[in-house]
């Protein structure tokens, strides 16, 4: 049963942590309640201070959910390397 909708935005990092060794992070993020419903940003390329400005829609369950906000360093070809990551 949904219980209501849920809007994140995603705006901007600053001060992330370098992930490659001659240019700055490709990063993104992602952002979900369930594994299984994962939602990603673009990737901003070679930027110390990304700006996304992109919003996400989820349908809230009726039990208790903790959002997952994770920040990565895309690689061609492989899987991002974190940066960091929160739990509201």
């Amino acid at each position: 049963m949904v219980q209501g909708h849920l809007h994140v935005t995603i705006v901007e990092a600053a001060k992330l942590a370098d992930k490659d060794q001659h240019t700055f992070n490709d990063s993104y993020v992602e952002v979900y309640l369930a594994e299984d419903d994962k939602q990603k940003t673009k990737t901003v390329k070679n930027n110390e201070r990304p700006v996304w400005d992109e919003t996400f829609d989820f349908e809230l369950p009726s039990t208790h959910q903790h959002i997952h906000i994770e920040v990565y360093d895309e690689d061609e070809g492989k899987k991002g390397k974190s940066i960091g990551s929160a739990q509201i």
